[in-house]
């Protein structure tokens, strides 16, 4: 049997990254020959993602204070080193990876040392990428981050491009009879990395019939509701906060829209597409090119709100099939997915 432990830092527990980790270990849960344990060495901030899945530890460790975090979390792992006999350890950011590298040494550990970075590399803070040679092999999510693994002189035979898995979806989303009806879901960031007002910008451009529906909240929540006051678009805005499952309440769509200055591989544009709807994605990186294709959707130039605005327009007028926007991730399914990601687990210990 394969032992595959998980060194996840502190989430919210509402993000992609939680929801991509959640169908993993509920997988594997079924097949006898690989397990994953999960280990939560900061704590969480809530556990409701993970479900009935019970193979995990948690640090409880209650503090909003990131130092006492980090430090209750390198005590924890000190003493998880000193107990594991996993086969391999996979670590979901660099603080992680080096902690782990360092206990690998000192307590002459021979676990497989694996990166699965959710992240744009070069452009996510909690991201060093000086140590991600520590790591024996690494997961990309995305042919970006894999070529960003590339230009940090990591061979090819370390590197397993590994896309997130999306279900299948029965249920098809349609555009409305009347209008456009644009769908943004995710946290609410005047700029940042998900450059919201991008898109209330390109919005305020736009002619004739629409709205906007915004799912998802944040600090700047009332800087964007008074953005689109200003640009006049207030009454063709809802904010609607976060919800758990979105996709239940939509019960039409012209097309997602993504304006992020950078990503991972943005799990809400497969999701969309799964539902029959068409996608706007900023060309970021990563993850949009590997995703949008000319049967599901269109990429804008970053920071162009004029293309941003084409862009809208477009995808309102253009008619697409609903099925051929579903069949265009057939990659992404689970079915490849799984096979793929045993096989690398089979593969690096053999």
């Amino acid at each position: 049997m394969i032992k595959v432990d998980l060194l996840i830092p502190r989430y919210s527990g509402k993000g992609g990254t939680e929801t991509v980790i959640k169908k993993v270990v509920d997988f594997f849960e079924k097949r006898e020959d690989i397990t994953f344990h999960l280990v939560l060495s900061q704590g969480m901030d809530s556990l409701t993602w993970l479900g009935t899945f019970q193979n995990y530890e948690e640090n409880k460790n209650t503090s909003s204070n990131k130092l006492v975090q980090y430090a209750s979390g390198v005590l924890y792992l000190s003493k998880y080193f000193k107990r594991t006999d996993a086969d391999i350890i996979i670590c979901l950011n660099t603080t992680m990876l080096r902690v782990a590298h360092f206990f690998k040494n000192r307590y002459k550990k021979s676990f497989k040392l694996v990166s699965w970075i959710h992240f744009s590399i070069f452009d996510e803070k909690a991201i060093n990428s000086k140590f991600l040679h520590l790591a024996e092999y690494h997961l990309a999510i995305s042919s970006g981050i894999k070529k960003q693994l590339q230009s940090l002189d990591i061979p090819d035979e370390q590197i397993f491009l590994l896309f997130n898995p999306i279900e299948h979806q029965e249920r098809t989303i349609s555009p409305p009879n009347q209008g456009k009806k644009y769908i943004y879901i995710g946290r609410l960031m005047m700029e940042g990395q998900k450059n919201v007002s991008e898109l209330l910008y390109g919005l305020a451009q736009l002619d004739g019939e629409w709205s906007l529906d915004i799912y998802g909240d944040g600090e700047e929540r009332q800087e964007l509701e008074s953005l689109a006051s200003k640009l006049g678009i207030a009454d063709k805005v809802a904010f609607l906060g976060w919800v758990v499952n979105p996709w239940n309440q939509i019960q039409s769509a012209t097309a997602l829209v993504l304006t992020s200055q950078f990503e991972g591989f943005p799990m809400v544009l497969l999701e969309s597409i799964s539902y029959g709807v068409p996608c706007i994605s900023s060309n970021c990186p990563t993850g949009p090119e590997d995703i949008i294709t000319e049967a599901n959707g269109l990429l804008y130039k970053m920071h162009k709100t004029e293309e941003l605005c084409q862009s809208l327009s477009i995808i309102g007028e253009k008619t697409f099939s609903s099925e051929e926007v579903k069949q265009s991730i057939n990659r992404f399914y689970p079915e490849t997915y799984f096979t793929v990601f045993a096989q690398f687990l089979y593969k690096i210990i053999s």
